[in-house]
């Protein structure tokens, strides 16, 4: 958190005030950042669509990624499918979504089902499939592709690894193996047999009636074409195959060690009706061979077990990684000559097939992770975890333009003192960086730490570190590219800390809260006050502290007297209360399932929810100026709210 003059001098107010608890309301203005695990990518119409954190992410010219089209949604997407122009989400802790894209430059979003446990689904002509936690697997009628509506089939108590459709027949995928079915009257699904398979971990395919189950560090396969007798193939005969991807006959398989090895798809079911003509009693077929591009005959084979040669390996020509030589990620979709990696650690790399030549036309990034902010003069500094930092503008309206980017270790919290931001970046100490310029933050300085620094703020040339299980640091950065240790203490677990001209405040986990002089030559302890719960974050304005007590919520204490502070009241807010911002008679606190939540602190010892707002993942951070309320909620990026109070 960081101080602002404004809040300090509207929480005197808090003290004058009548006790009248009020109420209010958060208006969402905008949703921005498309970050967090990057979880599907799916090729349809010519779009490329991909899924993380809380959102997807629509590209439909794959030579310019960075122009994607952001679709935020009410949960994280799991796992996604397409019907035409018509993309559905399994949404967790939503449900169903259905995203239309007609005009991909203008999606439109519909929420049409809820269910907050769902997990999986797929389309199987006009119905589509979907696995909940407490429902099992239920289905839907697509007749109406934007608007599924369930169907009276009762649903079947499951809880699969992987949820596949093709061609009317539709198999879940359990660790004992696979229950294959066809779509019957009314939605029912009419079990026609069993796979006896002990599925590995990854995900199944099934693709032209071929079903792949990983197994054995490749996947077993199965010829379903005749859903009540499944024939046992050979195994997938490469090595090490972890995930595949399709285009009509012929596959790609991505190895847990980066290589992508194209195969014909032989066998199938032309291999089932030979064996049956023969009247023979073997019933495995032959398995698919490696083969070469399955778009064009310069793609590059990458025999199994083959050591990649930079000259052969087409790695080496899409992402330009001559010391590596493999493709990152850990799944791979294919369409239309386009190909996507799915990197957990990056995000999503797009390669072009079509030009003659395989080019790496660049990748969607999607590794930011929301933490913390600040906002000041229109702009917003945003602490994004291992993006670093983010720089935006934010309009009148409450949109926001991202302008400035400053890659650093793990951006945690942010402070402002003047054109210097203070960054607290984990493992790699405290940063000050030159925000002179918005858009172009350069760095300036660094204090290394042997703490991992979680919370800074800033008083006058100093800043007031929180360095989590270490304890708290003091640094002196009247020469901002020197900063230098004045002070550093271990204590239990500091999460949150706070500074006025005379007294910094810190959270001392199950501890409480302690509270410090800072003038003199060192940090003289004023007081340490036991509260119950979990101390993470603290505020000070107005004769009042405010903290942050974790599931205990938000508590409030009269500290007129510093050396004797008195606790006034408390509130739970129904999750892990994170960090607070308090501007006048309102406390906004972050919560870690429960979004943001508005505290009406006109009585300091009733303290009373006004209003909240669920978000999308770990609510963090939280920062008003006036202006907006802002929330960083990890995956879900980051929200702008007007508050208004009725």
């Amino acid at each position: 958190m960081t101080i602002r003059l404004v809040s300090l001098l509207l929480s005197f107010s808090i003290l004058l005030a009548p006790s009248v608890s009020r109420s209010g309301g958060f208006e969402l203005l905008s949703r921005s950042l498309f970050q967090g695990t990057p979880r599907e990518a799916l090729i349809a119409g010519g779009n490329i669509v991909l899924a993380s954190g809380g959102a997807l992410a629509v590209l439909g010219d794959p030579s310019d990624p960075g122009a994607f089209t952001f679709v935020p949604l009410d949960g994280q997407p799991y796992d996604i499918e397409t019907k035409g122009t018509v993309v559905y989400a399994a949404a967790w802790e939503k449900g169903i979504v259905t995203v239309d894209l007609a005009d991909p430059a203008k999606p439109v979003v519909y929420n049409s089902f809820s269910m907050p446990r769902i997990t999986h689904l797929c389309a199987c002509g006009d119905l589509l499939v979907a696995a909940d936690i407490g429902k099992g697997v239920v289905t839907f009628d697509l007749s109406d592709p934007l608007n599924p509506a369930p169907t009276p089939f009762e649903g079947i108590k499951v809880r699969p690894l992987s949820l596949l459709a093709d061609d009317g027949t539709v198999v879940i995928v359990e660790s004992g193996g696979a229950a294959v079915y066809s779509a019957g009257e009314g939605g029912a699904l009419d079990l026609r047999s069993r796979i006896e398979a002990k599925a590995g971990k990854g995900r199944s395919y099934l693709h032209r009636k071929i079903l792949y189950i990983p197994a054995g560090g490749s996947f077993e396969r199965f010829d379903i074409s005749d859903p009540g007798s499944p024939l046992k193939l050979d195994p997938l005969p490469i090595a090490g195959a972890a995930a595949l991807a399709f285009n009509e006959d012929r596959g790609l398989a991505l190895t847990g060690g980066g290589k992508i090895i194209p195969f014909d798809m032989q066998g199938g079911g032309g291999g089932r009706r030979a064996a049956d003509a023969g009247g023979g009693s073997n019933r495995s077929s032959r398995g698919p061979a490696v083969s070469g591009n399955p778009l064009r005959a310069d793609y590059g084979r990458v025999a199994a077990g083959e050591r990649p040669s930079p000259k052969r390996n087409i790695v080496d020509k899409l992402t330009g990684r001559d010391k590596s030589g493999f493709f990152p990620g850990s799944s791979i979709a294919i369409s239309e000559g386009l190909l996507v990696c799915v990197d957990e650690k990056e995000g999503f790399w797009i390669y072009d097939l079509r030009a003659g030549d395989a080019s790496c036309t660049g990748k969607v990034a999607a590794k930011g992770y929301a933490i913390d902010l600040v906002a000041e003069d229109g702009y917003v500094y945003l602490a994004n975890g291992a993006d670093g930092l983010r720089v935006g503008k934010a309009g009148e309206t409450g949109s926001i333009e991202w302008i400035g980017h400053l890659q650093t270790s793990m951006a945690r919290d942010v402070a402002l003192e003047g054109d210097v931001l203070y960054l607290a970046d984990g493992n790699d100490g405290l940063k000050t960086v030159d925000i002179k310029d918005p858009a172009n933050p350069r760095l300036l300085g660094r204090s290394a730490s042997p703490f991992f620094l979680s919370a800074v703020v800033a008083e006058g040339d100093r800043a007031f570190v929180a360095g989590g299980l270490g304890g708290t640091e003091i640094v002196d950065c009247s020469d901002p590219a020197k900063p230098r240790l004045v002070w550093r203490e271990k204590f239990s677990e500091v999460r949150g800390i706070f500074a006025d001209r005379e007294y910094f405040y810190f959270a001392d986990g199950f501890k409480g809260f302690r509270i410090y002089a800072h003038g003199g030559t060192a940090p003289r302890l004023v007081s340490s006050t036991r509260t119950p719960g979990w101390n993470c974050d603290v505020f000070a304005g107005g004769g009042l502290l405010y903290l942050a007590i974790g599931g205990d919520g938000l508590a409030v204490a009269d500290i007129g007297d510093r050396s004797k502070p008195v606790m006034l009241g408390s509130v739970s807010v129904g999750s892990i209360a994170r960090e607070i911002h308090v501007e006048g008679r309102t406390v906004f606190v972050a919560s870690q399932t429960n979004g943001i939540n508005a505290i009406d602190v006109s009585d300091p010892g009733n303290p009373a929810i006004a209003a909240n707002h669920p978000s999308v993942d770990d609510g963090r951070g939280v920062f008003a100026d006036g202006r907006f309320v802002y929330l960083a909620s990890g995956s879900g990026g980051l929200y702008i709210f007007r508050y208004n109070v009725k």
